[in-house]
C-alpha cells in the first residue's frame, strides 16, 4: 500500500503550499484516476509518492517504507514505477532492447534472467520487430509503449502514470489503455493522472484535486453524477453521463 499521511508540499521559491495536508491510501490491483484543473497539484502529488519530491511536511509510506529514509529510496523506486507524459523525458539508451534492459542492469539482475525478462517484455508490448531500432525513430505511441515496457519489466508493485495518453492519437490511446489493463491483472496498483473523463470511467476509483486539496474521492460513476460540482472543479464529465443526468432531471421535473 502507498500511504500518504498529512502530506504538504511547497516549492522552494513559492509563498504558498502546492499540496495541503493530503492523506490517501492506494492499494495493489486497483486503478485510481487522478483528475483536477491545471495547477491543482496532480503532478506534484504523484512525484511525492515515490520520493522524486520530498514532502515539506507529513510522510509517504510505500509498503511501510518512508520516503524520508534515504536508505529506502532505491527500494521504493523499484516498487513504484513512473511513466511521464512525454516518453522522451525518460528514454536514455540507443535501442529499444537496451532501453528495456537498462533498469534491470541497474538492479543488478543476473544476465540470463535479464535476457529472458527483456524478451518477454518485447513480446508483451509488441516491440519485437523494432528491438534494434533507435527510440527516436519510433512513433509517439510506440515510444510510450517502450517507456511503459521499460518500467514494467522491473515488476513494480505500483505504477504511476502522468497523463501518458495526452500525446497519443485515438488508436495509440486505446492500445496504451489495453496494456494498462493487462498490468493491473498482474496485481500492480495503478495511479493514472488524466484529463479524460472517459478514461477515468474505466478506473476503480476517482480522486479530484482542487488547489492541492482532495475535493472528491470515490467510484467514478457516483462522482460524475455530481455534474455541477465536477464542472466547478474544472473537470469534464462524460457526455453520456451528463445527458443521462439532464434527461433524468427533466423526467423528475415533469
Amino acid at each position: 500500500m502507498i500511504e500518504l499521511n498529512h502530506v504538504t508540499y511547497r516549492y522552494r521559491d513559492d509563498r504558498e503550499d502546492v499540496i495541503h495536508d493530503v492523506s490517501l491510501q492506494f492499494h495493489r490491483s486497483q486503478i485510481t484516476a487522478l483528475m483536477g484543473a491545471n495547477g491543482s497539484g496532480k503532478t506534484t502529488l504523484i512525484r511525492c509518492m515515490n520520493g522524486l519530491l520530498k514532502c515539506t511536511s507529513g510522510d509517504v509510506l510505500v509498503d511501510g517504507l518512508s520516503v524520508h529514509d534515504a536508505e529506502h529510496l532505491i527500494e521504493i523506486r523499484r516498487k513504484v514505477g513512473m511513466v511521464f507524459q512525454n516518453p522522451d523525458n525518460q528514454i536514455v539508451t540507443t535501442t529499444v532492447e537496451r532501453e528495456i534492459a537498462f533498469g534491470l542492469e541497474n538492479l543488478g539482475i543476473e544476465p540470463e534472467l535479464m535476457r529472458r525478462k527483456v524478451a518477454e517484455a518485447l513480446r508483451q508490448f509488441h516491440l519485437e520487430p523494432m528491438q534494434d531500432t533507435a527510440p527516436h525513430l519510433l512513433s509517439g505511441g510506440e515510444r510510450q509503449r517502450l517507456a511503459l515496457a521499460a518500467v514494467c519489466v522491473m515488476s513494480p508493485d505500483y505504477l504511476i502514470l502522468d497523463e501518458p495518453t495526452a500525446l497519443l492519437d485515438p488508436r495509440g490511446r486505446a492500445e496504451f489503455l489495453a496494456y494498462i489493463s493487462q498490468v493491473r491483472k498482474s496485481g500492480t496498483g495503478v495511479v493514472f493522472v488524466t484529463q479524460s473523463a472517459e478514461e477515468a470511467c474505466g478506473c476503480d476509483r476517482l480522486i479530484i484535486l482542487d488547489s492541492g486539496r482532495i475535493a472528491m474521492d470515490g467510484p467514478p460513476a457516483g462522482i460524475f453524477r455530481e455534474v455541477e460540482q465536477v464542472h466547478r472543479l474544472g473537470v469534464q464529465v462524460p457526455v453520456a453521463v451528463e445527458l443521462s443526468v439532464l434527461f433524468g432531471s427533466g423526467s423528475d421535473a415533469d
